[in-house]
C-alpha cells in the first residue's frame, strides 16, 4: 500500500538521520548492511503494530491498495478481529462468510457476560462482503459500526461471487455450476447461513440486514421456507429489490433489451467476475486519473447520480472488489421481473409445465407467508429500487414496522453501502431502530397499523410531489 511504503521510507529516513548525529557511516560489509536492513524492518513492524492498535477515530479511510486486499485483510488492516467460515448449502455450494466477532469499541464476550446480538448481512447483485467494510470504519462501513455497537457481525457471500466459487461436486468451469438465479440464493444460501450462525453462536434468532439482492433472496426464503421467519428478529431492507417495473437504470434497460435475449440462447455462465475490472480500476479510477470521471459515470448509470456522496478516494478500493461476479441466469431473472412487473419464479418458457406442476406461467411468491418484522429504507433517487416499486412492496407486508426515507433527495441505490455520509444517513437510522426494536415488542394491533399507515402516507406524499416537480 502507498501508506505502508510511506511509513517505511519515513522510518528509514529517521533511522539514518538519527544515526547521522552519531557520526553514522553506512556499513560497507555485508553483515553490517544486513543488520541495518533488519533493524529497519523491525522498526517498520513496530510502527505497524502501534498503528493497528490506535483508536477507531484515528484509523484512516479506504486506500488505493485496499483493492488488492481480500476482505479479511481489509478488516485486519483496521485493527478488527476476523474469522472466515465456509458454509455448505443443501445443494452443495460452499459459500464463505466473514465474521467480525467484536469491535474496537466493544470487546470480546467474557465468560458469564451476556452474549452479543447476532446480525447477518447480505450484499446485493455483483457485490460481496466488502460492501460492508471497504469504505473504512470512521463513521462509514456498516459492518464496522455494528461491531463497535456490540453486535456479532456475520457477512455472507452469495454463491458465484469472489469468495463462493466452490462446490462439493461441480467446478466453476462447468455450466451446471452457474445454473442458479436469485431464487436459489433464497432457497439455499440464506437458510444455510442462518442455520450455521445460530448453531455456531447458540443464539435463538438473529438480525438480518440486506441490500438490494440481499433483500430479494430474503423474501424468497421467508415465503418459500416460512419456518425461517421465526429465526429472524428483524429484517432491515436497504433499497429492497422486490418489484422493479419502474426501474430507470440505463444498465437494467440494456439488460432487458439486449443482454437477456442474447444470454437466453446459451448455457448459463459466469457474469462479470472481478478479474475483468480489478487491475483496470486501480489505474483508471484513482484520484487524478483523467479517466476517473468514467468510473463515476458507470456507477451513476447503474444506481443513480449523487455526486456529493461519491467518495473519489474510495473508488479504486470499491471497484477493486465490485463487480464480484454472479450468474447470467440471475440477471435473466431480474430482467424477467422488470418486464412482467411481478415477483415470480424463473420463467422457463416451454419447460414451465415440467417445472411448475403443469402451469404454463411461473408462480408468484406468496409474500403473505412472511411474518418476520420488516424495516424498509429507501432513497428518492434510486434508479433500481424506485420509490414507486418500494411503496408497492411495502403494502405486501403485514409485519412492516418501519418505513424510512433517507434524508437526502439525491440518495441512490449504491449510496446505501458507499456514501460519504453513510454514517449519519444509513448507519445511525438502521442501528437506532434496531436498538429501539430490541427494547420493545414489535408494534401490532392499532399501534402497529397507525405506524404502518403513517409511513405509507409519508411516502405517497413524497412520490406525488416528485411527479409534480
Amino acid at each position: 500500500m502507498r501508506q505502508s511504503l510511506a511509513i517505511g521510507l519515513t522510518i528509514l529516513s529517521t533511522f539514518l538521520v538519527a544515526n547521522a548525529t552519531q557520526n553514522f557511516v553506512f556499513p560497507s560489509d555485508q553483515a553490517g548492511q544486513e543488520k541495518l536492513w533488519n533493524d529497519t524492518i523491525q522498526a517498520i513492524l513496530k510502527f505497524k503494530e502501534e498503528f493497528e492498535s490506535r483508536s477507531p477515530a484515528d484509523v484512516l479511510q479506504a486506500e488505493d491498495g485496499d483493492a488488492s486486499l481480500t476482505v479479511p485483510e481489509v478488516i485486519l488492516r483496521y485493527g478488527y478481529p476476523v474469522e472466515v467460515h465456509n458454509i455448505t448449502t443443501e445443494d452443495g455450494y460452499i459459500i464463505q462468510a466473514h465474521r467480525i466477532p467484536y469491535g474496537l469499541a466493544c470487546g470480546a464476550v467474557n465468560e458469564g457476560s451476556p452474549k452479543k446480538r447476532v446480525v447477518w448481512m447480505q450484499h446485493g447483485l455483483m457485490g460481496d462482503s466488502s460492501n460492508w467494510v471497504i469504505t473504512g470504519n470512521k463513521s462509514r462501513g456498516l459492518g464496522f459500526a455494528l461491531a463497535d455497537g456490540c453486535y456479532d457481525v456475520w457477512m455472507g457471500n452469495y454463491r458465484g461471487n469472489t469468495y463462493s466459487t466452490m462446490h462439493t461436486t461441480l467446478l466453476p468451469s462447468q455450466p451446471e455450476f452457474w445454473d442458479f438465479s436469485w431464487h436459489d440464493l433464497g432457497m439455499y444460501d440464506i437458510p444455510a447461513g442462518i442455520d450455521y450462525v445460530l448453531n455456531h453462536t447458540q443464539a435463538e434468532s438473529l438480525y438480518y440486514i440486506g441490500h438490494s439482492m440481499g433483500t430479494t433472496g430474503f423474501f424468497v426464503t421467508m415465503s418459500e421456507r416460512p419456518e425461517y421467519n421465526a429465526k429472524v428478529k428483524l429484517m432491515s431492507a436497504l433499497a429492497p429489490a422486490l418489484f422493479m417495473s419502474h426501474s430507470t437504470s440505463v444498465i437494467t434497460r440494456l439488460l432487458v433489451e439486449l443482454f437477456v435475449p442474447i444470454i437466453d440462447q446459451v448455457p448459463y455462465v459466469e457474469a462479470f467476475p472481478i478479474e475483468w475490472t480489478k487491475d483496470l480500476a486501480a489505474e483508471l479510477c484513482k484520484r487524478g486519473a483523467p479517466t476517473q470521471p468514467l468510473c463515476s459515470i458507470i456507477l451513476y448509470l447503474i444506481g443513480g447520480k449523487n455526486e456529493p456522496q461519491l467518495d473519489l478516494d474510495s473508488l479504486p478500493a470499491i471497484l477493486g472488489h465490485s463487480p464480484a461476479g454472479s450468474s447470467t441466469k440471475t440477471f435473466m431473472h431480474y430482467g424477467q421481473g422488470i418486464v412482467s412487473g411481478q415477483f415470480e419464479k424463473f420463467n422457463y418458457r416451454g419447460a414451465n409445465p415440467d417445472k411448475y406442476n403443469g402451469s404454463l406461467t411461473p408462480p408468484k411468491y406468496d409474500l403473505g407467508k412472511i411474518t418476520t418484522p420488516i424495516a424498509i429504507y429507501y432513497g428518492d433517487n434510486d434508479f433500481l429500487a424506485d420509490p414507486q416499486d418500494v411503496l408497492r412492496g411495502a403494502r405486501e407486508f403485514s409485519t412492516l414496522v418501519n418505513l424510512h426515507r433517507v434524508n437526502d433527495t439525491l440518495f441512490s441505490h449504491l449510496d446505501f453501502v458507499w456514501a460519504l455520509d453513510q454514517g449519519t444517513l444509513i448507519n445511525k437510522p438502521v442501528m437506532d431502530f434496531m436498538e429501539e426494536f430490541a427494547n420493545r415488542l414489535p408494534p401490532n394491533g392499532v399501534a402497529g397499523r397507525v405506524q404502518f399507515m403513517n409511513g405509507l402516507l409519508s411516502m405517497t406524499v413524497i412520490l406525488v410531489i416528485n411527479k409534480m416537480l
